[in-house]
């Protein structure tokens, strides 16, 4: 059984340094969801995941995480990426990718 349904949105975070980066499963909504699993809740998020490989990496880390997704959407567009750009001195610049976005 369900305790709590969030509903929203799940994005990568793709953080980029020197000629590496790393992928980060968030979205605000998946980051509530989480919240609320580490806090002893079932949860269910109701989102849209991409087909795209992003959006499976999504879909995997939230279920891992013990986060249900059964009420969740397949969407056919790509996944919602923000990339992050770290300079020399490790301030951040932001790329956000989110039109026609699932």
């Amino acid at each position: 059984m369900v305790n709590v349904t969030v509903v929203g949105e799940v994005i990568v975070d793709r953080v980029i340094t020197g000629g590496a980066h790393i992928d980060v499963a968030g979205g605000s909504a998946a980051n509530t969801a989480l919240a609320l699993v580490k806090a002893g809740n079932r949860v269910d998020l109701r989102a849209r995941y991409s087909k795209d490989d992003l959006g499976q990496y999504l879909k995997r880390s939230a279920l891992s995480q013990g986060i249900g997704l059964a009420n969740s959407i397949s969407a056919k567009e790509p996944a919602t990426l923000v990339e992050i750009d770290l300079d020399y001195a490790g301030v951040p610049h932001y790329r956000f990718m989110l039109h026609g976005t699932a």
